[in-house]
């Protein structure tokens, strides 16, 4: 029996054994399992929807991962400014993408409409003595100058205006008689000659015939005729036998100069020109006007709301000169009271103390309110009641107040009060007591204890005696206090406690280093006390990857190659262009991990072709006449680490244009920038102090007469 037992209890604990064996295998095999996920469906985002893409394991788990829209990507469409008879059309954008777009008819610009404020005459044909004159009257837009309207009028002839001409004398020319002759067009009526009366009487010299007389100009000759003339006043008859003609040379031009004049958006220009002071010779060349280029601006926009409309300007302003050429004003309408804007509030039923009102709402926009007041109900009076008792003293008279009260909100409506008059001393005796810092003594005697009269002598208090301590500042971990001051008498104190300060950790963030950067380590430190938690440590530069293109494949820095360089101690110094047909020469701050610190004397001396230096801040000095006569030479970058600049450095370098002084350069050498006539910039990268401490030495006046920045 004992036997049998024993084996049904074998047998459990073994199954328990198992069962737990499987159980723990099973477990194991799930934590071992890795989900390898496998698309099956995906849905594409578009501008406005997200899209999405679907995974499935092998073992039936699915994870669904979001892709987010895209968002819109717009493209400006041009407008164009409207004219008299055709509408304009604002700016607008469309998404290149889907069928979005932001045009409406606000875009729309109305046609300005024609514009004309007067008129003016053409085709005038002046009236004569005998015939009617006419004129037409126009009306042109004042804007695109289309003409709108036209007719013709007629002048009215005022027939002849005669007016009497006296009669005159025969001399050695025939008279007249009076006569009338129009002084419009000439026409004479009555006119009768009287025959002349004697002779011509001859001068005795040639003088000058007026009406002959031609004055030279600046490119043609002038002349005058001579003769024998009747002397008798205003006869001018000629001896023609006697006439002589003089001729008198060109003057040549005498000329003024005058300097051009560049045309702007609304005046015309010129060009440099010369004219003649006595004809109208002249070089004048009339450059036209460039006319406005219209840019068109939305201005002064007030959005619309619930409770005032909204307006915009569009003004259309010149991109050269900045007048404003037309304004058209536009206005927004005004917005509905939003519903997810209205305040609701609940009525209030009206009594005797308060008003009441319906339940209304209240715009969270504009301020508009559905909000009328119910004006309060009249008290309704009860009994009058006493209150406010005062107990007449041996020196005080007593008060007491009746008061009627309102039934419905028991607020006081009537008040009456009443005096009670005084009542005698009730004298009792009373023992010494000594001052205290804040507070008087007195000796012993009678006193009222009703009324608080006391003729007893009053022993003043004895003020603190006080003992002041310095202020401490609290820290990390400990408590501090403000400065006070407290008694030797009693517990009168100003101290006040200022609690401990926490740790105050701050976290500073990595640098990852750079081909030229230096990088850094996390660290974190206590903003309060300093205290260091983990302290930063400096990553070394990455340094270049030059591939053989002498490009950086990770900065995209370039450098020259088949340059020629000679290793001097532990360094290289630049000696030579080598094989290097570059003509921007970028001299490299290493070679296989070894600087360049120098470059030699006429290492490019007298080479052409090179446009552009660029010398890295590893270098510290630069030879004498390291770059004497480069003439195709135009700019030179020198690094901050350069501290000389050696003697004829740059000499005679005749197209140099800029060149970029290191902030650590220290001295410039003899006539190391001298006839470099076309250099006009040299940017700094130091200060104004630090240009002023540079030793630059005599022949650099191109150098320091160019502009610095």
């Amino acid at each position: 029996m004992k036997n049998s037992t024993f084996k049904k209890a074998l047998s459990t604990v073994i199954c328990v054994m198992l069962l737990l064996t499987v159980a723990f295998v099973v477990s194991s095999c799930k934590k071992e399992h890795v989900h390898d996920f496998v698309e099956t469906e995906r849905t594409a985002p578009t501008c406005t929807e997200d899209g999405s893409v679907t995974k499935v394991c092998e073992c039936g788990e699915k994870e669904t991962e979001t892709l987010p829209k895209t968002g819109h990507a717009l493209d400006t469409v041009k407008g164009y400014a409207p004219t008299c008879t055709e509408d304009g059309l604002r700016d607008y954008q469309v998404c290149r993408n889907c069928d979005y777009s932001t045009l409406s008819d606000d875009h729309t610009i109305s046609a300005l409409g024609h514009i004309c404020n007067s008129t003016v005459e053409e085709n005038i044909v002046k009236p004569t003595c005998t015939e009617h004159g006419s004129y037409d009257v126009v009306e042109y837009c004042e804007t695109c100058g289309e003409e709108l309207t036209r007719y013709s009028d007629i002048i009215i002839s005022d027939g002849h205006s005669y007016k009497t001409v006296e009669a005159k004398a025969a001399t050695c020319l025939p008279g007249h008689y009076e006569y009338e002759k129009c002084g419009i067009c000439g026409d004479v009526k009555g006119y009768v000659e009287i025959p002349a009366a004697y002779e011509h009487i001859a001068s005795v010299h040639p003088v000058v015939i007026a009406d002959t007389v031609v004055d030279a100009k600046c490119l043609e000759g002038g002349g005058y005729d001579m003769a024998i003339c009747c002397t008798n006043d205003n006869c001018n008859y000629i001896f023609e036998e006697t006439r002589v003609h003089y001729d008198v040379p060109a003057l040549d031009h005498d000329l003024v100069q005058h300097e051009a004049q560049a045309p702007t958006c609304t005046e015309i220009g010129w060009e440099a020109y010369e004219d003649c002071k006595r004809c109208d010779y002249t070089t004048y060349v009339e450059i036209g006007e460039n006319g406005h280029i219209r840019k068109e601006v939305e201005e002064n926009r007030v959005d619309s709301t619930c409770a005032l409309e909204g307006s915009y300007d569009i003004a259309v302003y010149c991109e050269t000169c900045g007048i404003e050429i037309e304004r058209w004003g536009y206005a927004i309408g005004k917005l509905p009271h939003a519903e997810e804007n209205k305040t609701h509030f609940e009525g209030q039923t009206v009594s005797c103390t308060q008003i009441g009102w319906e339940a209304y709402w209240i715009c969270g926009d504009c301020g508009y309110s559905t909000y009328e007041m119910i004006p309060m109900r009249p008290h309704t009076p009860g009994e009058f009641e006493t209150v406010n008792l005062v107990e007449p003293t041996c020196d005080h008279e007593g008060s007491y107040d009746r008061i009627v009260y309102c039934q419905d909100c028991e607020g006081e409506m009537k008040v009456e009060h009443w005096i009670t008059p005084p009542v005698a001393h009730n004298i009792a005796y009373g023992d010494a007591k000594a001052p205290t810092c804040t507070e008087d003594g007195y000796v012993a005697g009678e006193y009222c204890t009703k009324c608080g009269y006391d003729p007893r002598e009053v022993i003043p208090a004895t003020g603190h005696k006080l003992t002041q301590y310095d202020a401490k500042a609290p820290s990390c971990g400990e408590i501090g206090w403000n400065a006070y001051e407290d008694c030797a008498n009693c517990d009168y104190t100003t101290y006040v406690e200022i609690p401990a300060l926490s740790h105050n950790v701050i976290n500073l963030d990595p640098k990852t280093p750079t081909c030229t950067e230096t990088g850094l380590t996390p660290g974190s430190y206590c903003g309060n006390c300093g205290e260091v938690y983990e302290a930063q440590t400096v990553i070394p530069a990455n340094g270049h990857d030059y591939n053989a293109a002498g490009v950086c494949t990770v900065c995209s820095d370039r450098i020259s190659l088949n340059l020629e360089y000679a290793l001097v101690g532990d360094t290289y110094t630049f000696t030579g262009i080598g094989n290097c047909s570059d003509s921007e020469i970028r001299i490299p701050a290493e070679i296989n991990g070894i600087a360049v610190t120098a470059i030699a004397a006429d290492a490019l001396k007298g080479i052409s072709g090179v446009e552009t230096v660029v010398i890295p801040d590893s270098v510290k000095v630069i030879g004498e006449k390291a770059f004497f006569c480069c003439t195709d030479l135009k700019k030179v970058v020198i690094g901050d680490g350069v501290e000389t600049v050696g003697d004829y450095a740059f000499y005679c370098c005749t197209k140099l244009e800029s060149v970029t002084v290191g902030s650590g350069v220290k001295s410039i050498g003899l006539d190391a920038f001298d006839y470099c006539s076309k250099l006009n910039t040299v940017y700094y990268n130091g200060t104004d102090s630090q240009w002023s401490a540079i030793k630059i030495s005599s022949g650099n006046g191109d150098l320091t007469s160019a502009t610095r920045k």
